[in-house]
């Protein structure tokens, strides 16, 4: 039991560093090529953007794999606050009201590394919306996959302690 433990906990902290690697390589990226004055997405910048999907789906897989609670429970953390910020950005390009923190936040933790969308859609508010419907679509999945990793984990501790 006490490996179990360890290995999850292992795991846990891989996952940590792993999706801040993630987040800053692909804000590295992208934000080189915006800085080159082009504004237009490439397919380089597609690809980077899927790049950080799959690897937080990776992230997600690994948890469900091993049952690991506690990434799953990350993983749902990283895409409530996805939404909630996206949400934010859509009402503020909507309104036409500014907001600095809102902004700064959705620069640094969402601009960059979901680039790509704006291959496909170059409206203002195609981008937010884009990153909300993911973000939303991957909140109900992971939020299932918990519920059903701790009840599973529940079942286990009781045949446990039996």
């Amino acid at each position: 039991m006490g490996n179990k433990k360890l290995r999850n906990i292992v795991l846990y902290i891989a996952a940590i560093v792993v999706s801040v690697a993630t987040v800053i390589i692909c804000f590295i990226l992208n934000f080189e090529f915006n800085m080159d004055g082009s504004v237009i997405p490439t397919i380089r910048n597609v690809i980077i953007t899927l790049s950080y999907i799959t690897m937080w789906q990776i992230i997600l897989i690994i948890g469900i794999i091993t049952r690991n609670h506690r990434i799953v429970k990350y993983c749902l953390e990283f895409w409530i606050s996805m939404l909630v910020i996206s949400i934010l950005m859509i009402y503020l390009e909507a309104t036409g009201t500014e907001n600095s923190w809102v902004q700064t936040i959705w620069f640094l933790l969402v601009y960059n590394q979901w680039y790509g969308t704006e291959f496909f859609a170059s409206s203002i508010m195609a981008q937010p919306i884009v990153v909300a419907f993911i973000s939303l679509c991957s909140t109900g999945i992971t939020a299932i996959f918990l519920k059903h990793i701790k009840s599973n984990n529940n079942v286990d501790k009781d045949v446990v302690n039996k």
